[in-house]
């Protein structure tokens, strides 16, 4: 790998700023973002990529074509450290207004790319304008680790926004539990419900809420705090 890494100084400064375009986009990209990205220079695009491919430090995708693929994470990441912190958020903007102008936005892998990139950029309002419905796919196609990444993200936006104990961030701080309960991290579940608590009024909410609490506890086999929990609700 350190071999490989080396031939990164082989690079001319276009070759290199291309691919940390690339290492922008994310571990594995689609070509015809770079194009876009890199418009009317389609040619050099591809000339770039072949050159890259044949260092070995990307490959082709075998099972999905016209996608490429960092070899390994530390030499995307090398790409990734080479453009400034400002320069990125401007980048993973341009890339996410990209992908939202170009793409169809009902696929769950183009709504967590929105959703990561907006996020990236340091845009708000777009980033949780996708992290609440990838939250919602990921917790429905049962991709735990990436509903409860949303989730945080959209919880925290929203408060961000002063919306703390709106209906929405209700909903958001609920699926969260649930999310946390189904994989057995009953302690996160029970640690989120109790800090959240006081922020919830309505009588109905908040009995859910406390039997959120109650599997929780019951999970981890504490049935005395399970029982007083149930008998809240």
């Amino acid at each position: 790998l350190d071999i490989v890494l080396r031939r990164i100084e082989l690079l001319t400064d276009e070759e290199t700023l291309l691919l940390s375009y690339g290492a922008v986009i994310g571990r594995k990209f689609e070509l015809k973002l770079l194009f876009r990205l890199y418009r009317d220079r389609d040619e050099e695009v591809v000339a770039i990529v072949d050159r890259a491919i044949e260092l070995q430090l990307i490959e082709e995708s075998f099972a999905e074509k016209g996608r490429i693929l960092f070899v390994h994470d530390r030499i995307r990441d090398a790409f990734y450290q080479k453009i400034p912190p400002a320069d990125r958020r401007d980048l993973h903007h341009e890339i996410a207004c990209v992908i939202e102008r170009t793409e169809t936005l009902q696929t769950q892998e183009v709504v967590f790319e929105l959703s990561h990139h907006f996020m990236e950029s340091g845009d708000d309002a777009k980033a949780l304008e996708y992290a609440v419905p990838s939250a919602k796919l990921a917790k429905e196609s049962y991709a735990n680790e990436e509903a409860i990444k949303y989730s945080l993200v959209a919880k925290v936006l929203f408060e961000k926004k002063g919306q703390k104990g709106s209906s929405k961030w209700k909903k958001i701080v609920g699926g969260l539990a649930e999310v946390y309960l189904t994989i057995g991290r009953n302690d996160d579940a029970i640690a989120l419900i109790e800090a959240e608590m006081p922020a919830i009024n309505n009588k109905i909410e908040k009995a859910l809420m406390y039997r959120q609490i109650s599997t929780a506890f019951f999970k981890k086999g504490d049935c005395r705090t399970s029982w007083v929990a149930f008998v809240s609700v």
